[in-house]
């Protein structure tokens, strides 16, 4: 695994200032990445309760995607569930505190752009990107951001205690897509953990690179 380079890390403030005003979107549907209309929220799947949708009709759209991996997101989202319940959350406030995390994570200034830097300079090898932080890390400046190549979690046996079996599958799929190219799009992963206890929150994207993003940000370096 890679942390970001340190000539990655001085290019970020030549990145275009639009592309930091991304950390501050929240939650986006599973299928359009968009955000749920005003005054809405996000729809969840009714029996794994992990995947989240703008709409019925976005719901509807990727349930032949999602219900390959919908028992298994249910069955982690039962053991994280009950992790939540068992450190004094409450039931009803699962998802929002899902919601509220992975709107932290966005909200880290520079963070997106740092991720998709890492993806641009390794898409060679069809990386993950993961980002790391935990409960005592209060402002973003602790979160570790890892590159871990294709070859690792398709062929190294140490990817199966990395990850769980419904991330794995979530991760393959991704990867899997007929329109995956490594040029075009990378797959990030935020996780959480809280330091005492086992609690965790764990949520894979796919992006796709600006065009006048990370390119330019390399061109600078």
């Amino acid at each position: 695994m890679d942390s970001v380079p340190r000539d990655l890390r001085d290019a970020l403030p030549n990145v275009e200032p639009e592309a930091n005003r991304l950390s501050t979107r929240s939650a986006r549907c599973l299928k359009c990445q968009s955000l749920p209309a005003p005054g809405n929220k996000l729809r969840y799947c009714g029996h794994c309760e992990s995947a989240a949708y703008c709409s019925k009709s976005c719901a509807r759209a990727d349930w032949n995607t999602h219900k390959l991996t919908c028992e298994r997101f249910c069955q982690s989202h039962e053991k994280d569930l009950a992790a939540f319940v068992a450190g004094g959350g409450r039931t009803k406030d699962y998802n929002q505190v899902n919601e509220d995390i992975l709107s932290w994570f966005q909200k880290v200034p520079g963070l997106i752009v740092e991720m998709a830097l890492m993806a641009w300079s390794h898409r060679s090898k069809a990386p993950i990107i993961v980002a790391l932080a935990s409960d005592t890390d209060y402002d973003g400046s602790a979160i570790r951001v890892e590159m871990i190549p294709r070859s690792f979690w398709d062929e190294d046996p140490r990817f199966l205690d990395t990850f769980t079996a419904a991330q794995r599958e979530g991760i393959q799929l991704r990867f899997g897509e007929s329109s995956f190219s490594s040029d075009t799009k990378y797959v990030c992963e935020y996780c959480y953990k809280k330091q005492q206890g086992k609690q965790r929150a764990t949520f894979t994207f796919t992006r796709a690179f600006r065009a006048k993003g990370p390119a330019r940000a390399v061109e600078i370096v």
